[in-house]
């Protein structure tokens, strides 16, 4: 049990993290250790290729900074190509070893908590059976959403399933940021764990409403995700293109990379309309704030998400919403605005053009509520807390 004289030892052990994504583990160990926590994080990073030889930038050996007042324990994983299984195993070999070190320097936290099962979670089911320090599992991934259609894909892998299955039914508890995730995650469970529905936070003073929309003579979708098969780009496009048949004054402004690769441009050379899509590359936070400050609304196009923090971000700001079917119901609602199901550039076509004949039907003040309701940092944080007490309580 914690001693309650010192605050609460937390490590956060994201599956991903900064600069590969996994910013959400930053914001909520930054909300927590606001709320009085002491919180690391140890994060095994792995590298796309093109970055495995940036030594200056991505070294070979751990790193130890503090950021944002949070100490991070850092390394750069090479992976090896086309070895999808053998780079899984050294990712959980290495960051055992690596929260195996943290143990050693700064003691056995009280709890740790992983960011998604794959690998995290069973990393920490590791660590529970040989420091009996208990764990707690957020998951973040899209293929445990039902409506994503890839459930039976992990069920079918057993080398995947066994470690899955390890993982959630060790946790001390499981959060699902959608309800929806929490409802795939059933279908591995065998034990009692308790399950937890809770969104990610989001930093709602930052994207915040602008003080006035400017009007610019388009009506402006914003879309802000790179360019990765599950963000069904190909969709997106083939719905501007029907899109643009139905109406000229229509601009679609994308901020992510990934657009710069062969059967990237291939596929956006197949888009009759393309001169009125704007790629903006890769953006930081003040640059996607912008976007979504001179947009009129946000698109989503995904065939897996599990809730989609960039619709949420577009939400905070004002911005009704034109998603499919993989964005929770609970976020997307009819007040915020449509849902579409996936894969359908027709379906996607006509709720984006009903959006720009009804988007004075949306309330940006009432939209940008319903974010804070889910994922304003407070709530996140009390959510969280009462969780980790019980746990340590028991």
């Amino acid at each position: 049990m914690n001693n309650t004289k010192r605050p609460i030892h937390l490590l956060q052990l994201p599956s991903y993290f900064i600069p590969m994504g996994g910013e959400f583990c930053m914001d909520q160990s930054v909300a927590l250790k606001k709320a009085g926590l002491d919180v690391s994080i140890v994060a095994n990073v792995i590298l796309p290729f093109r970055f495995a030889f940036q030594l200056h930038r991505f070294p070979l050996f751990p790193v130890i900074r503090e950021e944002n007042g949070i100490r991070v324990y850092r390394y750069f994983q090479r992976n090896i190509p086309k070895s999808d299984e053998m780079n899984l195993q050294r990712w959980i070999d290495t960051s055992f070893r690596m929260v195996s070190s943290y143990i050693q320097q700064n003691g056995k936290p009280d709890i740790i908590h992983a960011h998604s099962w794959k690998c995290a979670g069973y990393v920490c089911a590791l660590i529970k059976d040989k420091y009996q320090i208990p764990y707690v599992i957020t998951e973040h991934s899209g293929t445990l959403n039902p409506r994503s259609n890839r459930l039976s894909t992990l069920l079918a892998d057993s080398w995947m399933s066994d470690k899955l299955q390890k993982a959630y039914n060790n946790a001390d508890a499981i959060i699902g940021v959608s309800n929806e995730v929490v409802e795939g995650i059933r279908s591995f469970l065998q034990s009692d764990v308790p399950m937890f529905s809770i969104s990610n936070l989001i930093d709602i003073e930052f994207f915040s409403p602008p003080h006035k929309r400017e009007s610019h003579g388009e009506f402006v979708f914003a879309a802000a995700n790179s360019n990765l098969p599950v963000k069904a780009y190909d969709i997106l496009f083939q719905a501007f293109d029907l899109l643009c048949e139905q109406t000229t004054n229509v601009r679609l402004r994308i901020a992510g990379d990934g657009f710069e690769t062969r059967i990237a441009k291939q596929m956006i050379a197949q888009c009759t309309h393309h001169d009125k899509i704007d790629f903006l590359g890769w953006q930081s936070p003040e640059g996607v704030r912008r976007l979504l400050w001179e947009a009129d609304a946000f698109v989503l196009s995904s065939r897996e998400e599990s809730q989609s923090i960039a619709v949420l971000e577009a939400m905070s700001t004002g911005l009704p919403i034109v998603g499919t079917h993989v964005v929770p119901s609970a976020v997307l609602t009819p007040e915020v605005g449509y849902r579409v199901p996936i894969n359908q550039p027709q379906a996607l076509a006509q709720a984006m053009h009903n959006m720009g004949q009804n988007k004075a039907h949306f309330n940006s003040a009432t939209i940008a509520h319903h974010a804070h309701q889910l994922a304003h940092p407070d709530r996140v944080t009390e959510q969280l807390l009462s969780i980790y007490g019980t746990i340590l309580h028991r």
